[in-house]
């Protein structure tokens, strides 16, 4: 089982090899870590490299059959499926929200005026600077615990904001000032989950991973999925955008960029009308005019 070489992507790695022991206690599960190109390319942008830069080299390995299945951060994941994988397992999902870290503890809204906050996402940094006009963004490459350090310990920058779930991963949920609601900073589509690939045509590997999958996070990443594929419409558009599973119901909120400006929209209603409710969300954010 591949996984990037990060401490995150490793202890991602090692909780679906648990699960799956947990499942089928006769399996033996190796993991393989894969240099990933964003990883190595340090200098050209998370926007140029685009979603693949993080996931290529282990479905490259996947399909040519050098390693079995492939563990990402789903959130990394294209939208598109290449040729011969398939998601066979979204197995678990942890909070979805983002969390600012800075140097002396401060919220976003306590930081000096013009602040300058690290992120290498284009859909933080525009949610970012409608929260607060004045903030300065900076490119911050890294993994999570660089640029934790950096902040901390190297004091590039003011503050950063990265994934909530990322951190309590890796055993630094007490670090944020500040943990932003999925309102106020609308995630990624898929932040927070794992997701698992292998060989569509590998019929005994899908069985093995279908059956660790979680039903409710792969139904609200499936539904964040759809909604940004069809608001980006194939282009690189910064879309946030959650879903929320309560019982029977379930609550999507979304946001994109129009004419400079970001546009949120929210919907609730009945999980069954989950058609009728991504298509009234789309329409709204589509139709919302920004001055």
């Amino acid at each position: 089982m591949g996984t990037r070489r990060s401490r995150l992507a490793v202890i991602q790695a090692e909780t679906v090899a648990a699960l799956l022991k947990r499942s089928r206690s006769d399996i033996e599960v190796e993991i393989v870590k894969v240099a990933a190109e964003g990883d190595e390319d340090q200098n050209t942008t998370r926007d140029v490299w685009g979603k693949g830069a993080f996931v290529g080299s282990l479905q490259r390995k996947c399909v040519e059959g050098e390693i079995d299945a492939a563990v990402h951060s789903l959130k990394d994941l294209p939208l598109e499926e290449p040729g011969g994988l398939v998601l066979a397992s979204v197995p678990l999902r942890d909070d979805p929200r983002d969390a600012l870290i800075t140097r002396d503890g401060r919220k976003l809204g306590e930081l000096r005026v013009g602040a300058v906050i690290g992120t290498s996402s284009e859909r933080r940094a525009l949610q970012l600077k409608d929260l607060r006009r004045d903030l300065k963004i900076m490119e911050l490459r890294g993994n999570v615990d660089t640029r934790v350090r950096k902040v901390l310990e190297f004091s590039v920058c003011d503050g950063a904001v990265v994934s909530y779930a990322a951190l309590k991963r890796l055993g630094l949920g007490s670090l944020p000032s500040e943990v932003f609601d999925v309102e106020r900073l609308v995630p990624a589509p898929g932040q927070g989950a794992i997701a698992v690939e292998c060989r569509r045509d590998d019929e005994e590997l899908v069985d093995l991973l279908r059956s660790i999958d979680d039903p409710e996070a792969r139904f609200e990443v499936n539904i964040e999925r759809r909604i940004s594929k069809t608001l980006s419409g194939g282009c690189r558009v910064p879309v946030g955008v959650n879903a929320r599973v309560d019982g029977s119901r379930v609550k999507v909120v979304a946001t994109i960029t129009k004419n400079g400006g970001v546009v949120r929209a929210s919907i609730e209603g009945p999980g069954m009308t989950i058609e009728t409710l991504i298509g009234d969300l789309v329409s709204r954010l589509r139709g919302v005019e920004v001055a």
